[in-house]
């Protein structure tokens, strides 16, 4: 495998690990809203803020996430509207796998179009 294949299996690699953590897809999905301030963030996960600030920290770093400063305020948005496409993919396959667990398969069909 060359370095340029590498190095975007890399990049691959540490997207996927930030999205490995139930906190931060939820905020990923919450950023489905639009801007979000970090302290709505927070009360929407049950979470304080300086753990929902470590989560989004990790996510900035994959730039899966943006933020903007107004005042003391952070808001957070997605960086790219793809992210939902591949947070809809993970559903999707989920989904088609999950011929056993009715209650689960019919919340993702509500939100996931298939």
């Amino acid at each position: 495998m060359d370095v340029e294949h590498q190095r975007m299996y890399q990049y691959y690699s540490e997207v996927c690990k930030a999205m490995s953590n139930p906190q931060r897809l939820a905020i990923i999905d919450i950023l489905r809203q639009g801007e979000v301030p970090v302290g709505n963030l927070a009360e929407q996960l049950g979470r304080s803020i300086s753990n929902t600030s470590q989560h989004l920290a990790v996510l900035k770093s994959a730039r899966l996430v943006k933020c903007r400063k107004e005042g003391t305020t952070c808001y957070y948005s997605v960086s790219t509207p793809a992210i939902f496409k591949a947070f809809d993919c993970m559903a999707q396959i989920i989904f088609d796998g999950m011929t056993d667990r009715a209650e689960h398969r019919e919340y993702l069909k509500s939100q996931v179009l298939v």
